[in-house]
C-alpha cells in the first residue's frame, strides 16, 4: 500500500531528502529531474520494510542515493521504470551493519523503451553478526534498442562472521543493448594494511582509512554539499563505532 504519490512536473528540478523510508509512487514528467537522498535516521530496534516505484517519461531523469544503517531489520526496494525514450536513472546505495542487523536492499530498472540510460553503484560493510542481501536487476523489454545499463555491488566484510548475499540479475530480451553487471565480496587488503603501517599508520587508522575510501567511491559522487556533509557524518559516526 503506498504512503504517498509525487509528481515532478515538465520541466521542473526537484529535490527530495528523507529521513524514514516510506512506501511512494513518483512519476516524472517529460525534461523533468528529481534527486532523491534517502538517509534513514531510525531506532535500532525497529524494523522496516519499504518500496519506492518510480515512472519517467521522455527525457526524464531520476537519481537517488541511499544509506541504510539504522534499524534491526531494514528492507528498501526501488523500482525504476523507464517508460518513454531518453529517460535515465542513477542509483547509488550504501548499506552498513553491525551487531546482528539484517539489511536488504533490492534495486530494479526496467527498460521499457528505446534509448534509455541506467546505472546502479552499490557499496556494502558487514560486521559481527550481520547479515546482508542486495538484489539488483536490469530488465530491457522485447524490441527495445540503443539501451546502456551497468550494476556494480562491492561489499567489505570486517569479521568472518558477517554474512553478506547478492543476486546481481540480467534480463535481456532485446539485442543492440549495451549492458553489464558485478560483483565482489572480500575483506581489507592485508598488503595495503601492512604498507601503511610501514609507513607509520597504526593499524586501526589503516583500517579506516582504507575503509573510507572504499565507501567514498560512492559519497564523492554527490554534489550537494549539505546533503554530503549529512552523508560523511552518519558513514565517520559508525566507521569510528566499528573499526577502533
Amino acid at each position: 500500500m503506498l504512503d504517498d504519490t509525487l509528481i515532478v512536473k515538465n520541466g521542473t528540478l526537484k529535490i527530495l531528502i528523507d529521513d524514514k523510508p516510506i512506501n511512494r509512487q513518483i512519476n516524472i514528467q517529460k525534461n523533468a529531474k528529481l534527486f532523491h537522498f534517502l538517509i534513514q535516521n531510525l531506532n535500532p530496534t525497529e524494523q522496516i520494510s519499504s518500496e519506492n516505484i518510480i515512472n519517467l517519461q521522455e527525457n526524464a531523469y531520476y537519481e537517488t542515493f541511499i544509506l541504510q544503517t539504522d534499524a534491526q531489520k531494514n528492507n528498501l526496494k526501488t523500482v525504476v521504470n523507464l517508460l518513454e525514450k531518453n529517460s535515465k536513472t542513477f542509483i547509488a546505495g550504501i548499506y552498513l551493519a553491525d551487531q546482528k542487523q539484517k539489511i536488504s536492499m533490492e534495486n530494479i530498472v526496467n527498460h521499457l523503451a528505446e534509448n534509455t540510460v541506467s546505472e546502479q553503484q552499490v557499496r556494502g560493510i558487514a560486521n559481527d553478526f550481520a547479515q546482508t542481501y542486495f538484489a539488483g536487476l536490469i530488465n530491457v523489454a522485447p524490441n527495445i534498442k540503443k539501451v546502456s545499463g551497468t550494476q556494480y555491488h562491492k561489499a567489505l566484510m570486517l569479521s568472518k562472521t558477517a554474512d553478506v548475499k547478492c543476486i546481481p540479475e540480467l534480463a535481456i530480451a532485446s539485442e543492440d543493448v549495451k549492458c553489464s553487471h558485478g560483483s565482489t565480496i572480500g575483506m581489507l587488503d592485508e598488503n595495503q594494511i601492512f604498507y601503511m603501517q610501514t609507513r607509520g599508520i597504526p593499524l586501526s587508522d589503516a583500517q579506516i582509512i582504507l575503509t573510507k575510501a572504499f565507501i567514498f567511491e560512492i559519497l564523492n559522487k554527490i554534489n550537494d554539499q549539505n546533503v554530503l556533509k549529512n552523508f560523511t557524518q552518519k558513514v565517520e559516526t559508525w566507521l569510528i563505532k566499528n573499526m577502533k
